[in-house]
Parts: structure tokens; C-alpha cells; sequence
């Protein structure tokens, strides 16, 4: 179950250096009915719903592993047909497999770098990389074992963490997925065509890294969907590190002034309470200004029901 308080949990930054390894007993788990999950793994298994998780009621699986059983977990709750899950199960999983995402990944970047030492800027750490990369990208064997951990599933796992974004997953009821990354599109690497107005359940990927990082970091990654363009901006600014003060009126008629630090960082309590009004719409204005010496000032819309 998701974890609401930060005891056991950890950082981003570690979750993302261990996300691979098989730390967690798979016993220690259980489902939303609070029932331990091994009892689901046999059915599971049977359909085709587990690739690369071992045999057995008795093994450790990794943190990559156990957010695909929560997804597992959560459409079953919703009563998602066992053959449409399967399909979900082929387009995180079975896609990657055959379409060598792991070596695909590997030349995305390995092209970024190239494009860096071509340009001078690329950093020692990055020439170090770069040059990992090139070597992996020459063994067979690692290509082939790496199969069996990247998929496109961990690909948005760590999308969301590197770039603070929330990644919201669409299952429809025929089985596709769509995929929206922060405020971008709706999409799918098959390049199916998705309609939101269709019926479909919403998975956040930020619900699911609930049970592993602590609330504190998680908070920075907010859930854009709900915002409007120049909400968003206040947020994007404060991620850029580029606020001097941002003035809030609230629905109340009081004013709120925050201030960054000397660096522009906006952190804490502070950016928690900027999230909270900005979601739940509880302010009449906004104004903030920039580093940059910019100023973005506006008023909630009321809409006339």
C-alpha cells in the first residue's frame, strides 16, 4: 500500500541509483484489500502479466518491479479485463523487448553527448559517459541482459524523477495507453490514436513513487493537468530557479508575499503552500517576479455556470 508519511522512505536520487535492484521480498507485499499479493502472482503468471519477475512465492523483486504490481493491483481493483490488461502488459513490456529499447535509449543519449563535444560543452562527467555508453553499446551480452529490466514503463519512472514532472498513464478500454509527460500531449510510442474524451482510467505515475520517496521531494512534482498556462508558469519559474517574490491574493482578501534566497530557490513549506493554492484555486491574483527582471501578473477566471 502507498505509504502517506516519510518513515522508511527515501530520496529521489536514491531511488533512482537502485530502482533495478532486487531489494524488496516479494511476501512483505501486500494488495489493496490488505491481503498478502502472492496470492495474485499464480493467476497473474497464468496470464502472460509478469515478464522477467521470477517463479515462485518466495524472491526479492525491484522498486521498477513493484510499481508494475501496483498497476497490476490497481486495475484489477477497477474490475480492467484480464485479456485488456494484457495488452497494457505487451505495450510497456513486450514492445520494449522486441524493439531493443535498452539499446535505443543508449544511442539517444550517446547522440545528446556527441552533440555537447561537438559544440564544447560537455563536462568531464559526461565525456566519462559518453564513453561507457560507446562501450555498451559493443556488448552483446549487456545489450541482451538489459532487456530485461529497461522497458518503456521504467523509461517514464525515470522521466518523472529526473525531469520533476508528473506522468499521468491512460488506459482505455480496449487496452491502449496513452502517456501524457507535464503539460505536453497526449501520446504512445506506437502512435495509436487517443481521444480523452474516451472512457479511461487514469494512472499517476507520482502516486505509485508514493511508497518509496519521501512527500518532501515528491512535491515538486505537481500535477500540471489541473492548471492553466500561467499557473503553470509560476511553477516552471520556481523550478528554473528564476523568483525574486511572488505576491498571492487570497480568496480571503489577504496577501501573502514570498521571497526567494539570494539563488532563486523557493523550497520547503513555502513551495508546498504556492502548490496548494495554485491547486485548489484559492487565490483572487498572482503576481510574481523574475531574475530575469520579468513580471507575470494575473487574475482567477470565475466561469459563469
Amino acid at each position: 500500500m502507498t505509504n502517506d508519511t516519510n518513515e522508511g522512505l527515501i530520496d529521489i536520487v536514491t531511488f533512482h541509483q537502485f530502482m533495478f535492484d532486487n531489494v524488496v521480498p516479494i511476501e512483505d507485499i501486500d494488495d489493496f484489500n490488505d491481503e498478502p499479493i502472492t496470492k495474485m502472482l499464480p493467476y497473474w503468471r497464468k496470464n502472460d502479466l509478469l515478464p522477467f519477475i521470477p517463479k515462485g512465492l518466495h524472491f526479492n523483486i525491484s522498486f521498477a518491479e513493484l510499481i508494475w504490481i501496483r498497476i497490476l493491483d490497481t486495475l484489477r481493483k477497477f474490475s480492467y479485463p484480464v485479456e485488456k490488461t494484457r495488452k497494457v502488459c505487451d505495450y510497456f513490456f513486450k514492445d520494449a523487448y522486441e524493439g531493443d529499447l535498452p539499446e535505443k535509449n543508449l544511442k539517444n543519449h550517446q547522440k545528446n553527448l556527441n552533440l555537447k563535444k561537438k559544440t564544447g560543452t560537455i563536462s568531464p562527467y559526461e565525456e566519462h559517459t559518453l564513453d561507457y555508453i560507446e562501450t555498451s553499446l559493443k556488448d552483446e551480452v549487456l545489450l541482451y541482459l538489459l532487456k530485461y529490466d529497461i522497458n518503456y514503463l521504467t523509461n517514464l519512472t525515470i522521466n518523472c524523477i529526473r525531469e520533476k514532472e508528473e506522468i499521468g498513464l491512460f488506459i482505455f478500454s480496449d487496452g491502449r495507453v496513452g502517456e501524457i509527460s507535464g503539460d505536453k500531449e497526449l501520446n504512445n510510442h506506437r502512435g495509436d490514436d487517443l481521444d480523452l474524451k474516451e472512457p479511461h482510467i487514469y494512472l499517476s505515475l507520482t502516486y505509485f513513487l508514493r511508497e518509496f520517496i519521501n512527500s518532501e521531494e515528491l512535491s515538486e512534482i505537481f500535477i500540471p493537468q489541473i492548471l492553466n498556462e500561467k499557473e503553470r508558469k509560476v511553477l516552471k519559474e520556481m523550478k528554473n530557479k528564476n523568483v525574486k517574490e511572488i505576491s498571492i491574493v487570497m480568496n480571503n482578501g489577504s496577501v501573502q508575499k514570498i521571497k526567494s534566497t539570494k539563488d532563486g530557490m523557493i523550497t520547503g513549506a513555502k513551495a508546498d503552500e504556492i502548490r496548494k493554492i495554485l491547486g485548489l484555486k484559492n487565490y483572487q491574483q498572482i503576481t510574481i517576479d523574475t531574475r530575469d527582471e520579468t513580471t507575470i501578473a494575473f487574475k482567477k477566471t470565475y466561469k459563469n455556470l
